[in-house]
């Protein structure tokens, strides 16, 4: 643990794990300076849980060194500690019982502050190690904190695009980290798209046998469809359905929208790939 701790010379941290006696082991990082320390072999896993408050270690050099990668794992220090026997326990300030709505927002973006300078940190680290897919993680991480931020503060006219930018991101594909929630996304929206567009052009479902075979004929061109530059008339030619004004439209709408979709998959699937920016 790192408590009011100064680092002014050279610190090495080897090959930190769990502890077998304590089953949810805890990194304290409060209103400290690591400097130029090292970390060797640390494995910060999911069992960990990491408390944070102002504290400085962006110089630190890692080195075969993980820290959990889900969010929650990271948590705010909380200033009211009690000391026993078995190490230090931590006061939640969510245990708190606070009767103004208003202090509790402005306390969430406190915490939300604190524990997104310590995403970019991390991120910072792992950039430096040449790691690059860690470091688009907790800059995911990063990012998905000032989402929340945002949705708690009054926003500018400048904030509010940044803000509906943050949150197609987060919904799409994670900030680019997440390539098989952008597949996802893609595939759902072109199933609903395609069921909508039929809809449009008048296309209704029928039970029979002949009706059967006719949507299994039909849904083979979804995956046509789901292609931004497939042909207007596609369905016209082999079914003899007539282009609605309405379809049309839906068609050039779902166009833009899909091609940004396949552009954020694209992303999220070259993260291995590519620097992180």
């Amino acid at each position: 643990d790192f408590i009011q701790f100064i680092n002014k010379g050279k610190l090495t941290l080897l090959e930190c794990s769990k502890n077998p006696i304590s089953p949810s082991p805890e990194l304290i990082l409060d209103k400290s300076y690591l400097g130029h320390a090292l970390m060797i072999n640390c494995d910060f896993g999911k069992d960990w849980s990491i408390y944070y408050r102002d504290t400085r270690f962006e110089e630190t050099t890692l080195l075969r060194t993980q820290f959990p990668k889900d969010l929650k794992n990271f948590k705010r220090f909380s200033p009211s500690i009690q000391k026993q026997e078995n190490g230090i326990q931590f006061k939640n300030q969510n245990d708190s019982h606070r009767s103004n709505s208003s202090d509790k927002a402005s306390k969430n973006i406190e915490s939300w502050v604190i524990r997104r300078d310590l995403m970019i940190q991390i991120s910072q680290l792992f950039t430096s190690a040449k790691d690059h897919p860690n470091a688009l993680r907790y800059k995911a991480h990063s990012l998905e904190l000032l989402k929340k931020i945002y949705r708690k503060k009054k926003l500018s006219n400048n904030e509010i695009g940044d803000w509906l930018s943050l949150e197609a991101n987060s919904w799409t594909n994670y900030f680019g980290d997440d390539a098989l929630k952008a597949s996802k996304v893609v595939l759902i929206l072109g199933i609903l798209a395609f069921s909508t567009y039929l809809w449009f052009l008048g296309f209704r479902f029928d039970f029979s046998d002949a009706g059967i075979h006719t949507l299994g004929t039909i849904a083979s061109y979804s995956v046509l469809f789901m292609n931004p530059l497939h042909e207007s008339d596609f369905l016209i030619k082999d079914f003899g359905i007539d282009l609605t004004t309405s379809g049309r439209f839906f068609d050039g709408l779902y166009r833009i929208i899909n091609s940004y979709f396949i552009y954020q998959f694209i992303q999220a699937f070259r993260k291995l790939g590519a620097k992180s920016s």
